[in-house]
């Protein structure tokens, strides 16, 4: 839960940085469970992790990349859609756990004109046993920059190759990756740095096909 009130944008952000979303609700269970979390927080309404782009609750698309609102929502009915949502946690019982669509407050001069609290989705980070030591933990993963694996070693790789040889040389992979998550996570490793571009696990084959160096399942793509 976060309290300091923001504009869209700014609590997206937010989430990206601790390696997560905004929340994503998928079925009335969860939606019971974020309602009663944000209420016992005290809260109006907080911001959700889905935007929409049309009429529809099926142009409406979580930010985790996992598709649409369309196989559950808790729009009120009749509902006229604008681009960012919110939950609505206190007063107006009869909208209390509905998500609200309204503008989303991120325009230059605007954004302190209806901010609001929001909560993230983000995965355990708690290490197990194995990980004593490893700074960035994400999702029971250890994630180590090339530049930190040991003294002497090059923080750059020519080729997918031989970057590939360099970790298996530390006992480690180049990462799979599986969620949108996971991809803003790593990419939060490099915030503030010159680095553009890292090599990552994946691999072509042949056709349209692609496989991961780790054995891992192709479940996700960016």
């Amino acid at each position: 839960m976060v309290w300091t009130k923001m504009g869209h944008r700014d609590a997206e952000v937010t989430c990206k940085a601790s390696g997560g979303t905004l929340v994503t609700i998928k079925n009335a269970i969860d939606n019971q469970a974020v309602y009663n979390f944000a209420n016992q927080g005290g809260v109006e309404a907080i911001w959700i992790g889905i935007s929409c782009f049309g009429n529809t609750s099926s142009s409406c698309f979580w930010d985790d990349a996992s598709g649409s609102a369309v196989s559950y929502n808790n729009f009120p009915a009749g509902s006229i859609y604008a681009p960012c949502t919110s939950m609505q946690t206190g007063d107006f019982q009869s909208l209390q756990g509905k998500w609200i669509t309204r503008d989303c407050y991120d325009y230059p001069g605007m954004s302190m004109l209806s901010p609001m609290p929001f909560v993230c989705e983000v995965p355990s980070t708690v290490k197990p046993w194995w990980m004593a030591g490893c700074v960035n933990n994400y999702n029971r993963y250890c994630y180590v920059k090339s530049m930190n694996l040991g003294m002497g070693t090059e923080n750059r790789a020519d080729t997918g190759t031989n970057a590939d040889r360099i970790c298996k040389s530390f006992g480690r992979n180049l990462p799979s990756i599986h969620s949108k998550m996971e991809v803003d996570y790593i990419r939060n490793l490099y915030n503030g740095t010159n680095t553009t571009h890292v090599y990552i696990g994946g691999q072509a084959g042949t056709g349209d096909r692609f496989n991961w160096l780790d054995g891992t399942v192709w479940d996700f793509n960016y």
